[in-house]
């Protein structure tokens, strides 16, 4: 007959600090296994649960997110990392045989709303992809925008029903923590760098499309020489256009 695991305070004497951590998280993960496989949800008491948050339907009409689903997500999420954990820092540690390594996600809500005029989407994504394909080859993630009004079929229902976020998908925790440093200060208007990639990328379209922001290599239309422009040309003796 299968052992109940120990109760959390029944820890035994004489462990380290790091030990006792060791020892609880092995517990946890004993504790989550068991109730995933005999699909035990942890329901919280009402007087202590969160506000449920508003619903969400697919096409169909079935509810997204209710509150068995919810509970179902967040247990199999930390069922997850503790794994992750274990392989990480228990040496000759094996996972479950029935374990498989799922992508980590994360989700970074787009202030549009307190930005409304801020070109979130364009200091994201760049100048033909340009800012985009550097944030996804630096963190290696895969980063997508998606929400309510974005046209990405991959998407799945929820989340076209939320509000518009960035989307990070990544193999590691650490993929997924250079990502958020990289992405986070491009949501913020006032930030340096989000100012950096709204005139880097004005500045790499305009080159792009044949035209230069540096005044030193703006060619005159009128004489071809360098370092000015028509209406500025010298050899127009200063008329007027």
């Amino acid at each position: 007959r299968r052992k109940k695991p120990l109760c959390y305070v029944d820890i035994p004497m004489g462990l380290s600090e790091r030990e006792i951590d060791q020892f609880l998280r092995e517990q946890r993960l004993e504790d989550l296994h068991r109730k995933i496989q005999a699909h035990e949800l942890e329901d919280h008491d009402p007087d202590i649960r969160p506000p449920s948050p508003p619903p969400v339907y697919d096409k169909a009409g079935n509810r997204l997110n209710t509150r068995d689903i919810r509970i179902r997500k967040a247990m199999t999420a930390e069922y997850n990392r503790l794994i992750r954990y274990m392989i990480k820092h228990v040496e000759g540690y094996l996972p479950p045989v029935d374990w498989k390594p799922a992508k980590l996600l994360k989700k970074i809500i787009i202030p549009i709303e307190k930005f409304p005029q801020a070109p979130f989407m364009g200091v994201i994504i760049g100048p033909r992809g340009v800012n985009h394909k550097r944030l996804q080859e630096t963190t290696g993630c895969k980063i997508f925008i998606r929400g309510r009004d974005i046209g990405d079929k991959w998407q799945t229902d929820e989340e076209a029903a939320m509000p518009q976020h960035v989307h990070i998908e990544g193999e590691t925790e650490e993929q997924i923590l250079a990502a958020e440093r990289l992405i986070e200060p491009l949501l913020n208007p006032e930030s340096p760098e989000f100012e950096y990639a709204r005139t880097h990328g004005m500045q790499q379209l305009a080159m792009v499309n044949g035209f230069s922001l540096n005044k030193a290599e703006q060619r005159c239309g009128i004489c071809g020489a360098l370092g000015h422009l028509g209406f500025e040309c010298p050899e127009t003796n200063n008329q007027n256009y």
